[in-house]
């Protein structure tokens, strides 16, 4: 059992230690991480005869630059025109947007105005409005720092609106069954992006995330240049609809075993001083 006593102040005055700390910060929100990070920071305290509350806060920004280290398509600069393009994430973002051109080829007859607003309506309610709603999240990955909430909502908003109205232009000047669709990636853009303000969270799980942006994009843009759907094309989505359950469960998983892998190293290394 590791407590504050038997933590060695010396051992805490080198940056590689710094590092642990940070570390398990990232990690700690179980009763166990909580009580080592007390224990660090007396300890760190009693090495460098800082108090305790300034140490917390040091290492609070510590925590804050490990926990909103960039993705590796991030920008490096943090001006608003920055966190737009990062908040979009645009690697996935595409992901998306292919789907949205498989599903127009698959059509007996792509139209390239159809298959253009297609593509502007998913940017803009997938890349832009459902990813600026995440910012929102209380529990959510906030990397975003130079757009506060208000802007973020404004961007969202007005990013769904856009899609919105793109899609109802369509549903007027070709047929009125696009609204169907306009609603579920709507009602998707919402459900998934803001789990804990809609459903309770029932909407977002890998499931959703691949019907919602693998299936639905694809037969969006299938419907909008057919106004048909036939059986072999709900099957055909299926592989695409399997393409991004694996892409976010290979994410998700990453990201849990990068963490596991932090709390271990540190747990080690604590037990071996």
């Amino acid at each position: 059992m590791i407590t504050e006593s038997s933590l060695d102040p010396q051992d805490f005055c080198h940056s590689r230690t710094d590092d642990a700390i940070a570390k398990i910060l990232i990690t700690g929100k179980d009763p166990e991480c909580r009580r080592l990070r007390g224990a660090l920071f007396h300890a760190r305290a009693r090495a460098c005869g800082a108090s305790v509350n300034n140490l917390q806060r040091v290492f609070g920004e510590r925590e804050e630059s490990v926990r909103t280290r960039p993705a590796w398509y991030f920008v490096r600069y943090s001006s608003k025109m920055g966190n737009l393009i990062n908040l979009m994430h645009l690697p996935y973002t595409g992901m998306v947007l292919s789907f949205v051109i498989i599903g127009a080829a698959a059509a007996p007859r792509a139209h390239p105005d159809r298959l253009v607003a297609t593509l502007v309506a998913y940017f803009l309610g997938l890349g832009i409005g459902a990813h600026s709603l995440d910012q929102l999240e209380p529990n959510g990955s906030h990397y975003v720092r130079s757009l506060n909430r208000r802007e973020l909502a404004i961007i969202g908003s007005s990013a769904l609106v856009g899609a919105v109205a793109v899609g109802v232009y369509y549903a007027t000047t070709v047929t009125p069954s696009l609204l169907v669709f306009i609603f579920a990636g709507l009602f998707f853009a919402f459900a998934y992006a803001l789990p804990t303000f809609v459903a309770g969270g029932l909407f977002r799980n890998n499931v959703c995330f691949a019907f919602a942006w693998g299936y639905l994009p694809y037969l969006t843009s299938y419907y909008v240049n057919s106004q048909s759907i036939s059986p072999i094309v709900l099957l055909g989505g299926l592989p695409l609809a399997l393409a991004a359950f694996v892409e976010i469960w290979l994410n998700r998983s990453a990201r849990k075993a990068r963490k596991q892998d932090l709390r271990l190293q540190l747990t080690r290394q604590l037990r071996a001083r």
